[in-house]
């Protein structure tokens, strides 16, 4: 991901800095709504590329992909 747009790189900064946090001993950061957790981070990243594909969540949904 680091030959990826710069839209895209942020992602890498906040998925790494949310990975550190949790495997430091805070599990909010794998999942929690409250911070910028790594799950949160990656379903956002995970919207952006559908849409940068030219799709929606409702056809990735459709097909069984999202």
């Amino acid at each position: 991901m680091t030959d990826a747009p710069a839209g895209l790189r942020r992602y890498l900064a906040r998925l790494d800095r949310a990975l550190t946090a949790a495997k430091g001993g805070d599990q909010r950061f794998v999942a929690s709504p409250r911070v910028d957790s790594y799950h949160g981070v990656w379903f956002e990243l995970h919207e952006e590329l559908i849409l940068l594909a030219g799709r929606s969540r409702a056809e990735e949904s459709a097909a069984g992909r999202a």
